[in-house]
């Protein structure tokens, strides 16, 4: 369940990016932005590891890695429309509000995570009892 919390704690520190004040706080901020990302991307792969043999595992880590650049070409177009629209307006808060849209969204998918996603197959209350066994099963087989 720990792993389920990096993206909570990386919308967290995103948004906590709005208070830096100098440059060494900038720095301290990008640390704990740095830590809490490194921390997504193998629980992710271990959450993977939970559910799928590793037969399929492949395809569904594929899968996985294919949203990195997807994910970066819309990240990069939310990011350029909010740096666009808040260029326009006026005020020293800018950035402020940019990193505060940016911080949102991993905090809501957090919460959606946290309560919609099981451990393990065992967990799901969406599969029927034969359908757990079955990937316990072919889990277990692997």
């Amino acid at each position: 369940m720990p792993h389920r919390a990096f993206m909570l704690c990386w919308g967290a520190v995103t948004i906590a990016t709005m208070f830096i004040w100098d440059e060494t706080s900038l720095y301290v901020m990008r640390f704990l932005l740095g830590v809490t990302e490194a921390g997504f991307f193998p629980g992710a792969l271990f959450y993977l590891a939970q559910w799928f043999p590793s037969a399929r595992r492949t395809r569904m880590t594929a899968t996985f890695f294919i949203g990195v650049p997807i994910s970066g070409i819309i990240g990069s177009a939310v990011s350029g429309l909010d740096h666009e629209q808040l260029r326009r307006g006026r005020g020293s808060g800018r950035l402020a509000v940019v990193v505060l849209i940016e911080g949102i969204p991993p905090i809501l998918l957090a919460g959606a995570v946290w309560f919609c996603l099981v451990d393990r197959p065992a967990d799901a209350k969406w599969l029927t009892d034969e359908e757990k066994a079955t990937v316990e099963a072919d889990l277990a087989d692997d």
